[in-house]
């Protein structure tokens, strides 16, 4: 489908995969590692672990923006998947087509929630008992 088109990372321990209110077309996805998640003040909103999906309406193309900062907290494998290659795949017969109408519905729920003030995702806030040495 294209290397350009979504990207596999890895990042230390303190280093930042995201920042609020930066520019985003992406969804990340948590392979290996934790990430805490935090608001524009540093405030930790949750820990993201492996399997964990962040950024799903910047990928859907609803915003255009980080909405939190993301700092890993160990070493962390993710891997973004741009809102480009969303639609590369939804534009392939039979199954991409046939899929996008959930995707765009998706879109739309997310965009009403935005509308009316709603949260646009939530963020586990269960913390994993990491070593001391992390």
């Amino acid at each position: 489908l294209g290397a350009t088109l979504s990207a596999d990372g890895v990042v230390q321990a303190g280093d930042f995969l995201t920042l609020a209110g930066a520019s985003a077309d992406s969804m990340l996805v948590v392979v290996e590692g934790y990430v805490s998640a935090e608001d524009r003040n540093g405030n930790e909103l949750g820990i993201l672990e492996p399997g964990a999906a962040i950024g799903e309406v910047a990928m859907l193309g609803v915003i255009d923006a980080r909405l939190s900062t993301l700092r890993a907290l160990t070493e962390v494998k993710y891997i973004a998947v741009e809102h480009r290659l969303l639609e590369k795949v939804l534009s392939r017969e039979p199954h991409g087509v046939a899929a996008r109408p959930r995707f765009e519905e998706e879109a739309a729920r997310r965009r009403k929630q935005a509308e009316v003030g709603l949260p646009l995702s939530a963020i586990p806030t269960v913390k994993p008992h990491l070593a001391t040495d992390c």
